[in-house]
């Protein structure tokens, strides 16, 4: 009898402690990753505080895309709130890049921006910008998958389901 309870008692122990682990090391994964969202949304933001520049330079220059550049504020607004690695923010700021893109490919053939110092200023410095979240956001994602794997594994689920720790999402479109 003494010997069952001892065992029982030691397994709900033994159990115990590997579930605290699990927590811990899940806690430690996930702060990891928030340490490295922070990056990544501090190069967001910089990019966001950049974009009036390109704007109002290019506004300037090609007053016919008032469409795309009413976008382009609309976009900017909707995706300033740049805290947590939601889909949302994630989907706002990849359309972003997109609209960026199309503004630099439209600039190209406008002959004015061609010389425009200010112009050329802006475009380099939101280049180099995205070269930099470019390369960040490879690692970034990795990380980002390996975590959301661990999420899935049974022995995860206590530690999931007593904690704030959810799926994120990655930093581009999933299909």
């Amino acid at each position: 009898m003494l010997n069952t309870v001892s065992l029982i008692v030691g397994l709900v122990i033994l159990i115990l402690m590997i579930g605290i682990i699990l927590y811990f090391y899940l806690a430690a994964k996930h702060s990891e990753l928030m340490d490295e969202w922070s990056v990544l949304r501090d190069k967001l933001r910089l990019r966001l505080d950049k974009l009036p520049l390109l704007l109002e330079v290019f506004r300037r220059a090609a007053p016919e895309q008032t469409a795309l550049i009413q976008d382009m504020i609309a976009l900017k607004s909707k995706a300033w709130p740049v805290e947590k690695p939601t889909p949302d923010v994630v989907h706002k700021h990849l359309d972003l890049t997109g609209k960026i893109k199309q503004i630099f490919e439209l600039a190209s053939k406008v002959e004015a921006l061609k010389h425009d110092v200010v112009y050329l200023s802006a475009k380099k410095d939101l280049h180099a910008l995205d070269v930099e979240i470019d390369e960040f956001v490879d690692p970034y994602n990795l990380k980002v998958r390996k975590y959301n794997k661990l999420l899935k594994f049974p022995w995860f689920l206590p530690a999931v389901l007593v904690s704030k720790y959810k799926k994120l999402p990655i930093f581009e479109f999933e299909s």
